[in-house]
């Protein structure tokens, strides 16, 4: 991060995830949910969506059919002022995600070469994440949080905090991929453990 200047190498999708319920002042048995805590259950989170992308074949994704159904950045925007409601934060989640969209022929170039590469990526993103069960199972021996219930998280709060997560940075994570080739519906429900998956509404 001093390297950079930026908290972005250290900062992707586990803490936009955490930022949102930080911005929620989030509390459990009556204290509020330290930054750690709330990281280490976007982490959790992040990772299934990881370990759930990674089980894909994104070879056969169709770029040019992908890009022609990706929502514009019109939807994108009423969609922000529907999860987010009226206020600063909702236009400054606009503002963000203006400077990272893309749609039409550079979204399928982008979606071209992310089809083209995926052998090579996934080999690579395998070889350099954990895993979500080791990542519990690290967490569970140092005694931190890692289930949402763990820090008061129910299921369907952490289902809309993954879908709205992508909106408030800029930076590219694994949210705004998913989002890229359809399939982050999926993978936030992925996020869940299997046994919440069928209680979550959408």
């Amino acid at each position: 991060m001093e390297a950079h200047r930026s908290s972005r190498p250290a900062s992707g999708a586990d803490h936009q995830i955490a930022h949102l319920w930080e911005m929620d002042d989030l509390h459990h048995n009556g204290e509020r949910v330290s930054h750690g805590a709330c990281v280490a259950v976007g982490a959790m989170a992040a990772l299934r969506m990881f370990d759930w992308l990674l089980a894909r074949d994104l070879t056969a994704l169709d770029p040019a059919r992908r890009a022609a159904e990706a929502p514009t950045l019109a939807a994108k925007e009423a969609e922000i002022r529907a999860r987010f409601g009226p206020g600063e934060i909702a236009e400054r989640a606009i503002e963000e995600t203006r400077a990272k969209h893309v749609e039409g022929a550079a979204l399928q170039a982008r979606l071209t070469r992310l089809r083209d590469i995926w052998p090579d990526l996934s080999a690579r993103l395998r070889a350099r994440l954990w895993p979500a069960e080791r990542m519990a199972n690290h967490l569970a021996r140092a005694g931190a949080p890692v289930e949402a219930a763990d820090i008061g998280v129910d299921p369907a709060y952490l289902h809309r905090t993954i879908l709205k997560a992508r909106f408030l940075r800029s930076r590219y994570t694994v949210l705004d991929l998913l989002d890229e080739v359809g399939l982050l519906d999926h993978a936030a429900l992925a996020a869940l453990p299997q046994t919440l998956q069928s209680k979550v509404g959408t």
